[in-house]
């Protein structure tokens, strides 16, 4: 059984709008990324709604444009990018390697591990949740993480 973790990005910029996994957010079943989805809701909502406001065929070209641009900002990318990095590197561990990483994860502050699973994590953040994370391997799960 294959459940997709990340998946490529849609090309942009396109006329048609997504959301969830047909906007490059990991697959819904997995639980993996369901708070940016929640939370891209709403923005694709009020963007879309103040896209179609404007009442003419340039506005309409440029509609998808300002879409696209709310709901996957320069940031967003970037959390995306780090997230994909952690599950490709995650893939590679044996059982014993995950349950490491699983219990160090959940072991650090709430803010770091409710923040990233929540999409609520600052940029800055996600470096010190990643510190924390290395910091509480033990070297051999640090040496795995380095050499993948």
């Amino acid at each position: 059984c294959l459940i997709p973790m990340g998946g490529v990005m849609p090309t942009l910029p396109q006329r048609t709008l997504g959301l969830g996994g047909t906007a490059g957010m990991v697959h819904p079943s997995t639980g993996f990324m369901v708070s940016k989805t929640i939370k891209s809701a709403a923005t694709l909502a009020d963007s879309l709604a103040v896209s179609l406001k404007r009442d003419s065929p340039a506005a309409q070209d440029e509609m998808s444009t300002s879409v696209w641009n709310s709901i996957w900002t320069p940031a967003d990318i970037r959390q995306r990018s780090f997230m994909c990095f952690g599950m490709e590197t995650l893939m590679q561990l044996d059982v014993r390697g995950i349950r490491e990483f699983f219990s160090t994860f959940f072991e650090l502050q709430d803010k770091y591990w409710a923040g990233f699973l929540s999409w609520r994590l600052p940029p800055f953040a996600l470096i010190q949740l990643g510190l924390s994370l290395f910091k509480g391997f033990t070297n051999t799960m640090r040496l795995e993480f380095v050499s993948s």
